[in-house]
């Protein structure tokens, strides 16, 4: 072996201590080892069994920032396949992948903590799986980056803690894309920034054992099926183009079913959208039956109403049913304290906010006693704002404690703001209630 100080070659060399040289054309063979102290600048290497280097400095060609360590491996189309990563990859290892198309189905089985990474550029992702991807087994922690995936069977189970980001999934009108996430995993699996194709038909298993969430994600019109058995498995957070089947999933964010919009200004809330769209000339057009919701507005005159079209009579502002229910023991401070006379009052409320000039029904139920011998007992629904009787009703009660239950239905006084009570009356014996007794009443408006 050589030891040279600082020198230029040109040579062949068979085993070389170096000190800081600029070579240029050196050819290493027969698993000879080049070492070096102070790094080398290389022009024109050829690398026969391999090259050593002991202090870290070692540039590499093409990009000095650069650092390839022992858990990458490299796949490039043509020559390698991703595949072939896959199974040699080891937990913790990355997987960077060229751009190309590859022709292979890829299989992910029984692998932890690996990730597929492929470059990306201002077009979007430019590395194509053709033929499906599986993730199986007792995989888990599975990343996948920036791929576009085609044909099929496309199947993420595994344990899962799989994250799927900046991924496309792409059927034709020839071959839809049949997507099943989620069979007998027990963790949870995170799609963000994903695009699904309106080809694409995608199935959440309901042997699913945890949560599944889309995130940002654009799923074009592409039927999605949620079957678990609690809506909190399923969440979109701001998806657009859902079609969705069953019921058991939750949106969060601004997220909508088939809505078309090409300019949106959103400055607070959330929208709930179903099969809008907002054509070029700015025009909402609503099938039938849809609605916008905008219940909770901060404009009370608007509370609890919808904007909705039967498809004939263009838009309307309509108020919905609100329904109060109300139903404690009396030490909640509503049922009145306990008398024994011929006329008391069952219950007050003061401030009950409704819809002036619409039908009210109260819905009562109370636990009361009679004693002296039967009798004739009045129940009356006082206005308490010019305290006028809104409603009476009169039924025939035998002596003792019995539960008395009854409706008023009535047309509500011109006023949002009713302060209201329910009086018993007998008409020759006298009646009382129990404070620790439960008695309930609900309130409805009917639109």
């Amino acid at each position: 072996m050589s030891l040279v100080g600082s020198v230029s070659l040109t040579n062949n060399i068979n085993g070389l201590y170096l000190g800081k040289v600029n070579i240029d054309n050196l050819n290493i063979n027969s698993n000879q080892i080049l070492y070096s102290n102070d790094g080398v600048n290389i022009s024109g290497l050829n690398i026969s069994n391999g090259l050593q280097e002991l202090s870290g400095n070692l540039s590499t060609i093409g990009n000095p920032n650069i650092q390839l360590t022992s858990n990458s491996l490299y796949v490039n189309d043509n020559i390698s396949t991703i595949q072939s990563g896959v199974e040699n990859a080891t937990a913790g290892c990355t997987i960077f992948i060229s751009s190309g198309s590859y022709g292979q189905a890829v299989t992910i089985a029984n692998k932890y903590n690996i990730s597929l990474i492929s470059p990306t550029s201002n077009n979007g992702t430019i590395c194509e799986i053709l033929n499906g991807l599986t993730i199986t087994g007792t995989s888990e922690l599975i990343r996948l980056n920036n791929l576009q995936i085609k044909g099929s069977p496309i199947e993420i189970y595994g344990v899962g803690r799989h994250l799927i980001n900046n991924c496309i999934f792409s059927g034709t009108v020839g071959s839809p894309q049949n997507i099943t996430i989620g069979k007998n995993s027990t963790q949870y699996m995170t799609f963000t920034n994903c695009q699904f194709s309106q080809y694409s038909n995608v199935t959440i298993s309901n042997t699913f054992a945890s949560v599944v969430y889309f995130i940002n994600c654009s799923f074009e019109g592409g039927s999605i099926t949620c079957s678990q058995a609690s809506p909190l498995q399923v969440i979109f957070n701001n998806c657009s183009g859902l079609n969705l089947t069953g019921s058991n999933y939750t949106k969060i964010g601004v997220t909508t079913n088939n809505l078309n919009i090409p300019q949106l200004d959103i400055t607070g809330g959330e929208i709930n959208t179903k099969n809008i769209n907002l054509s070029t000339s700015g025009t909402l057009l609503f099938p039938n039956q849809s609605y916008i919701n905008i219940s909770g507005s901060s404009s009370s005159s608007l509370t609890n109403n919808v904007l909705l079209t039967n498809g004939i009579s263009g838009l309307l502002w309509k108020e919905i049913p609100k329904t109060l229910i109300h139903f404690v023991n009396s030490s909640s401070g509503n049922q009145l304290t306990p008398l024994s006379a011929g006329t008391i009052n069952l219950y007050t409320k003061v401030g009950e906010i409704i819809y002036a000039s619409k039908t009210t029904v109260i819905n009562y139920s109370f636990n009361i006693d009679v004693s002296g011998g039967s009798d004739i007992l009045t129940i009356t629904l006082r206005n308490d704002n010019d305290l006028s009787t809104l409603q009476t009703y009169k039924f025939n009660v035998p002596s003792g404690s019995q539960t008395i239950t009854g409706q008023f239905n009535f047309t509500t006084p011109n006023s949002t703001t009713l302060n209201y009570t329910i009086l018993a009356s007998i008409t020759t014996h006298t009646i009382s209630i129990d404070t620790n007794s439960a008695y309930g009443i609900t309130i409805t408006q009917v639109v």
